[in-house]
């Protein structure tokens, strides 16, 4: 599994060493099974892609550490407010989330829809091991700016008709330009 993480961090294991303090040789060994990986440099290995200690040593399929969820969600999703001005101004809650997590959240939701076409279990579980990496590659290179965006709008606080008009003439991509429609 160090070998996998390395690789979807895309470190070579002079870089691994480097970062947990030891010599490339040892990360090899560590890798090829010559070495027996003692709980410190699980610990190290561990923390240095934040990941769980029970995944680093085999224990369990679960990459992230469950204390770390909130602050993985706060990275990851985030909730803002902006003056809208249409026939009036309006402050404006949006929702904005990483494009990737927006993207593996649309494959669970696909994953949903074909257990209930009864696809086979497998077939589905295979799809989502492949999406996961994936995702988590895609995590690792892509843009801290790099999200998707949605203003949260309230009935009771614009009428429908703004909202038409907003929607009509202007729409956010994900570098946070606005840009008008033709």
């Amino acid at each position: 599994r160090i070998k996998k993480l390395r690789e979807l961090n895309n470190e070579s294991q002079e870089e691994l060493a480097k970062a947990v303090n030891m010599t490339k040789y040892t990360i090899a060994n560590i890798e090829q099974g010559k070495t027996n990986l003692s709980l410190e440099t699980a610990m190290l290995i561990a923390g240095h892609y934040h990941v769980s200690v029970d995944y680093i040593c085999g224990m369990g399929n679960d990459m992230t550490v469950a204390n770390d969820v909130l602050d993985t969600l706060c990275r990851y999703v985030m909730i803002s407010t902006r003056t809208m001005h249409m026939r009036q101004a309006h402050k404006v809650p949006f929702l904005s989330i990483n494009k990737s997590l927006f993207d593996y959240l649309n494959v669970l939701d696909k994953a949903e829809q074909f257990k209930k076409d009864n696809v086979a279990d497998e077939l589905i579980s295979a799809w989502l091991e492949k999406e996961k990496e994936k995702t988590l590659h895609l995590f690792q290179r892509e843009s801290k700016d790099s999200f998707v965006e949605y203003a949260l709008l309230s009935q009771r606080d614009i009428a429908s008709d703004e909202v038409m008009e907003l929607l009509e003439n202007t729409y956010r991509d994900s570098s946070g330009d606005i840009k008008k429609s033709p």
